[in-house]
């Protein structure tokens, strides 16, 4: 994707994050062969997946479909970004706005989603949201409400809260520079957007079941 000319530290003091790993409404029961073949490959992508790793050709399902013991899903709508098995995957018509944006490293990549007769596509058309970016601009010491990874085997330092609201979580100035979306390896679950790309992905009517909460930008030196 190309870069846009602007500098998002001359539009804003604020970026915007949101959990969409952790929201019942966004968390779809998929599955793919790998999943009988190779379970433990599976955990292994998605967990690199979420990491902000770019996965090579053939380590993204080409096609997803709702496992049979949920079957309950193939009554809902997909919203414009959700969880399918842990791989985070967008609508067309978000796919389309992210296109205007600075992505970085970040890579869409095409999945047919299937209900769990393995035949009936979902509506619409959908990518995977491989993010590649992946950044340290949380402030835990400006922020208010995060929980705590004291013991944590990772670079993660502390998680996101499920009930996230404006202004719980702080970032340094940093984020104001660089690709529109990133993950923060030191936040774990988190997806951060720069404000230019929520305002067009709210004008585009795309965030209505995406929760986000505003970050606001401190000087941390």
């Amino acid at each position: 994707m190309e870069s846009t000319p602007e500098n998002k530290s001359s539009e804003t003091s604020h970026v915007w994050v949101g959990s969409p790993g952790s929201d019942s409404s966004l968390l779809f029961g998929f599955t793919c062969a790998l999943a009988d073949k190779d379970n433990d490959a599976l955990v292994a992508n998605i967990r690199a997946f979420k990491r902000g790793i770019i996965l090579e050709e053939g380590a993204l399902p080409a096609t997803m479909w709702i496992d049979e013991q949920r079957a309950e899903y193939d009554r809902r709508t997909l919203p414009h970004l959700l969880s399918a098995a842990g791989f985070l995957a967008v609508s067309d018509a978000f796919a389309e706005v992210l296109s205007g944006f600075d992505l970085g490293r970040t890579q869409l990549r095409p999945v047919a989603l299937l209900k769990s007769d393995r035949k009936t596509p979902f509506s619409g058309t959908y990518f995977f949201l491989n993010i590649g970016e992946v950044h340290k601009h949380f402030a835990p010491e400006y922020s208010t409400r995060f929980m705590p990874m004291p013991k944590s085997r990772s670079s993660y330092i502390a998680g996101v809260s499920p009930d996230l609201r404006d202004g719980d979580i702080s970032v340094a100035p940093g984020a104001l520079t660089g690709p529109d979306l990133w993950h923060d390896d030191t936040l774990s679950g988190s997806l951060f957007l720069s404000d230019r790309l929520v305002t067009a992905l709210r004008a585009a009517k795309l965030t209505r079941r995406l929760p986000l909460a505003r970050c606001p930008v401190v000087n941390t030196t």
